[in-house]
């Protein structure tokens, strides 16, 4: 099982040293990755942590140069509301420099508003996550026709293929991760809800030969419960301590392969308390 971690670039406590020094003690824990999250211009009021963030491909580019080996990620991506030819080349950039330690997840996005906001279609965004995966697998691997036949895009990244999970809990969030991805990426529901999810992603055709890796909310202040996020789901917690032990090895025998811990899950924690439930999970399970 890999362990990674969401970076606090986000909340009511984001600090630029902050941010380095969560990232310098998720490295020096044993952590294999660490992942920022995304989104660009929440409405005020709008009940979510995300009108304080910073930009999730700007912050991993920064924090590229920091570590040598630490690897570098996005959960999740909202691509449909960039530019894809932009992002392919952001994005290739930072596997350059950070000697190809990038990986992402893409979702299709929740928030209406925060579309409108950037003058983005929210409504056939599922159909134009497709064309941007493949936009970006294309001149990522070099094999760019049509309009895109002709243009340059060097330097190439180290990564011939650009590691990508689908994230989303819907029929068409794991059919893309099948037909597109290389892992599918949900968040950690209801125990029991979670496990039927998974029995219905294993049932549909190839889905063996792709990872599960499962974003999920920790804690080291609360035992094993729930919160609702800004969508309304109902999502597990994990406490930070041994008696997780069951519930991850659970998750393993489901075919789990990683697990992105999120310390910062509703917004409010200080960074001080995300170190700490890091580190005690790290304790307990690396």
């Amino acid at each position: 099982m890999k362990y990674a971690v969401c970076l606090p670039n986000y909340g009511t406590d984001i600090k630029p040293d902050g941010i380095v020094k969560f990232f310098n003690e998720a490295e020096d824990l044993g952590y294999e990755s660490v992942w920022a999250t995304d989104h660009i211009l929440m409405n005020k009021g709008s009940g979510t942590p995300y009108e304080s963030i910073t930009e999730s491909i700007t912050t991993i580019s920064y924090l590229a140069s920091k570590s040598s080996n630490l690897r570098l990620g996005i959960s999740a991506l909202i691509i449909a509301m960039r530019n894809p030819l932009l992002t392919a080349k952001q994005l290739a950039t930072i596997d350059f420099l950070s000697n190809g330690r990038l990986s992402i997840a893409i979702g299709t996005g929740w928030n209406q508003q925060e579309f409108e906001n950037l003058g983005s279609n929210f409504h056939d965004r599922g159909k134009r996550v497709s064309e941007y995966i493949n936009v970006i697998r294309a001149l990522w691997e070099d094999k760019s026709t049509g309009k895109l036949s002709d243009v340059s895009f060097f330097p190439m990244p180290v990564q011939k293929r650009l590691p990508i999970y689908i994230a989303g809990g819907s029929m068409a969030a794991m059919r893309r991760a099948i037909a597109l991805g290389d892992g599918w990426h949900p968040n950690l529901y209801d125990i029991k809800e979670f496990e039927h999810m998974v029995g219905t992603f294993n049932k549909l055709p190839n889905a063996s030969q792709k990872e599960i890796f499962v974003r999920v909310a920790v804690d080291i202040n609360r035992g094993l419960s729930s919160y609702t996020s800004p969508q309304g789901e109902k999502r597990s917690i994990l406490p930070a301590d041994k008696s997780a032990l069951d519930i991850l090895e659970l998750l393993q025998s489901l075919g789990v392969s990683g697990i992105l811990l999120a310390p910062n899950y509703d917004g409010k924690h200080t960074l001080e308390r995300q170190i700490n439930t890091i580190s005690a999970f790290a304790k307990n399970f690396i």
